[in-house]
């Protein structure tokens, strides 16, 4: 390379840290210096995403109860189901972003026999199944910078949860057709960016959500009583991501920069 292609590569580098958005000059930043003008300003710059998610959502116990003129008793639970959404986020510091997301949930609900001696006597098959609409926001943090090729990563979160249930002879919704509750999440995955707008993100998410087998407008089973009622219930969904990242990768624009510099004469 000779001087003069040498000092117009320089005058293109410069060019392009000088022109940078706020945003994306933040997001190199290790930590936040200025909120509004490293957090704030970086939230509303250009490093957004958005991806499309799916995966299983495991069985979940709602309570247990003791059937009508039989001895013993049954759990109240969830077979493993599918999920699948919809969501958006963007990255503010090297190492910290955000995002929101809409996850819809569908479980078959059914009685399996809980006296601890091994016996099945008591499963049953209820016919209902158990769906749920969720939206979140959660704090995302990197191990790596977040346009590494591969880096783990953890979130943190809030999120609004609306049950709904399809209804069978032995699971009626007694006191309405939906359930409404707050609750918290938790997700440890893997980010794989090998493209420079594309990528894929692999994660275990676990969810705390309110109870919708308790409670004044509460699902309701049919010949049982029900002794133990937990206020909230956890679950755990497994799920892949496809990402759109609609700003490329840095190295990019150090590509081009050489690209343009060789194609002078």
């Amino acid at each position: 390379m000779n001087m003069r292609k040498l000092s117009l590569l320089l005058t293109a580098l410069l060019s392009l840290n000088v022109v940078a958005p706020a945003g994306a000059a933040a997001q190199e930043k290790e930590e936040a210096e200025d909120f509004m003008k490293d957090v704030v300003k970086g939230i509303f710059g250009p490093n957004w995403n958005m991806y499309l998610h799916g995966g299983v959502s495991a069985g979940s116990r709602f309570l247990l109860q003791r059937p009508v003129g039989v001895a013993g008793e049954q759990s109240v639970e969830t077979s493993t189901g599918y999920n699948i959404g919809i969501g958006g986020g963007g990255d503010y510091l090297l190492r910290q972003g955000y995002r929101f997301y809409y996850l819809y949930s569908n479980n078959d609900l059914k009685f399996r026999t809980n006296n601890g001696d091994g016996s099945s006597a008591l499963d049953v098959n209820t016919n209902a199944k158990l769906h749920s609409n969720t939206i979140g926001l959660e704090l995302m943090r990197y191990l790596l910078p977040s346009r590494a090729t591969i880096t783990p990563y953890g979130t943190i979160g809030l999120l609004g949860n609306w049950w709904g249930l399809d209804s069978s002879p032995l699971v009626q919704p007694a006191g309405g057709s939906s359930q409404f509750s707050m609750g918290a999440n938790v997700a440890f995955g893997l980010q794989v960016r090998e493209w420079q707008q594309l990528g894929l993100r692999l994660e275990a998410s676990s969810l705390t959500i309110g109870n919708p087998f308790t409670g004044k407008r509460s699902f309701r089973t049919v010949g049982a009583v029900p002794f133990d009622e937990p206020s909230s219930v956890g679950r755990w969904d497994y799920r892949l991501a496809g990402v759109y990242y609609f700003q490329k990768r840095g190295k990019s624009i150090l590509k081009k920069v050489e690209k343009k510099v060789e194609e002078q004469p």
